[in-house]
């Protein structure tokens, strides 16, 4: 048994990992230009039972203003003056694509900074059905230091998770 046959009988998340997928299929995008980071990283890897609301990307400046060049895209710029953190996201709201994509260089500053030319060296990033992906652990750590109410939860329910799955792989 691997372990994404464990995983999937255990939470149900397939259905949003699927949607994960076919969101980034239908992008059409180079692989190695994404990094899959927060949710859609959970979901993609079956370990979050909630419907994601988005797929966020790390990505390079190429991408950022390809995917805010495709139909329903833009550009939202952001700069905080007490910490100097400032990004440029691109958003992506089509009726071609099962979730809206949400894509940057860099984020999370400063509670977590992620940038993606940085990971790029750091072998933080592994691949999951495909896709490029910010590692477990990574993601597991950045949702914590956000701290907001829904990475909060996705932290208890990974947790419970990846319990049920080391149970179910000591049976098999």
């Amino acid at each position: 048994m691997n372990i994404r046959e464990a995983q999937a009988p255990i939470n149900g998340a397939v259905d949003s990992g699927q949607l994960v997928l076919v969101t980034l299929d239908r992008l059409r995008l180079p692989k190695e230009s994404n990094i899959l980071i927060g949710s859609g990283n959970l979901a993609l890897r079956g370990l979050i039972t909630r419907p994601v609301g988005d797929a966020d990307l790390l990505t390079d400046y190429e991408t950022v203003q390809e995917i805010a060049n495709m139909p329903g895209g833009f550009i939202d710029e952001y700069y905080d003056e007490s910490d100097g953190a400032e990004s440029i996201t691109a958003h992506l709201h089509s009726p071609d694509l099962p979730l809206p994509v949400s894509a940057t260089v860099s984020l999370g500053r400063p509670h977590y900074p992620l940038d993606f030319y940085e990971l790029q060296y750091t072998g933080l990033i592994e691949g999951v059905w495909g896709i490029q992906c910010l590692t477990l652990d990574e993601v597991i750590i950045s949702k914590a230091a956000l701290g907001r109410p829904k990475d909060i939860e996705d932290l208890d329910v990974v947790s419970q998770s990846l319990a049920k799955i080391a149970a179910t792989l000591e049976l098999a």
